[in-house]
């Protein structure tokens, strides 16, 4: 995964003091290729109110103007590569960070390039954001959940352990959970996918409850097929959606069933078995 050059500091209005750290590696840099070095202070006083937010990007900035006025590319790469070795942690484009963003165990968190976050996002340790992933507003990213080419929108609650895969959005407000697999699906506004599930090839409409070990059948071995979730639809635990498949507005799914025809408006489908019990029933020893 391709890394990019940026400062790590927590934007949620709490300075966290890295300024020592990072002037440590702006004057390493410029004192190997001759350049004056800066106390913390003075880097401070760039920032002009001296906004927590604002430190890190003026030191950054502050370093990109100084490595601008080299007109060797190779020599260029070279400092900006030993401002980085030095600092010694993995960081990402300023853009990302300027909004407000609180990033808990920031060396456990790994960015593409092109990772973009929108306002007052909390990323929690070891998140992986792979390629052209875009966060929006006011989105928690809960511990170990890996996101890759896709978009998710205010408001939304994700993880721990969820895996986002390429062509997913989740709408505003939804909530994916722990162990929940999406693949090239869209989860409706305020809808919730909140444990052991896999939805794939899937369009969810908005306030779905999804229940738990539910998955979409959505590969018959030859070709991919899709699930229709209508709006307010609620499948109960340990469903099974065999695609291609519609399941229309404020119907039910009872637990347990497999669903393979279309479930009609407001419409209770189930496929579980009758229960059978013997009375007083002894095992065989």
């Amino acid at each position: 995964m391709t890394q990019k050059y940026t400062i790590l500091f927590d934007l949620d209005g709490t300075l966290v003091d890295t300024a020592p750290d990072l002037m440590n590696a702006h004057n390493h840099v410029m004192k190997k290729y001759g350049y004056p070095t800066k106390s913390t202070e003075e880097i401070r006083n760039l920032v002009g109110q001296g906004a927590g937010a604002m430190l890190g990007r003026s030191i950054w900035g502050q370093a990109k103007k100084e490595f601008g006025k080299i007109d060797d590319k190779k020599i260029k790469k070279e400092m900006v590569e030993d401002f980085v070795n030095f600092y010694g942690k993995n960081i990402v484009n300023e853009s990302t960070l300027i909004n407000g963003v609180k990033i808990i165990g920031p060396e456990t968190i790994y960015f593409s390039e092109d990772t973009k976050i929108g306002k007052n996002v909390t990323i929690e340790p070891y998140v992986v954001f792979g390629s052209k992933v875009k966060i929006g507003n006011n989105v928690t990213i809960k511990s170990f959940s890996h996101l890759e080419n896709c978009k998710i929108e205010n408001n939304v609650d994700l993880g721990p352990y969820a895996r986002i895969r390429p062509g997913t959005i989740l709408k505003e407000g939804s909530k994916v959970g722990n162990f929940v697999e999406i693949k090239k699906s869209v989860i409706g506004k305020k809808s919730k996918v909140n444990h052991l599930s896999y939805i794939g090839d899937s369009e969810i409409g908005k306030s779905v409850n999804i229940g738990a070990g539910t998955i979409t059948c959505n590969y018959d071995g030859v070709k991919k097929s899709k699930t229709k979730i209508r709006d307010n639809v609620f499948i109960g635990s340990n469903s099974s959606l065999v695609a291609p498949l519609t399941i229309e507005e404020r119907s039910v799914v009872g637990a347990g069933s497999v669903i393979t025809k279309k479930v009609r408006k407001k419409s209770l489908a189930l496929t579980r078995s009758l229960q059978t019990e013997v009375k007083n029933y002894k095992r065989k020893k």
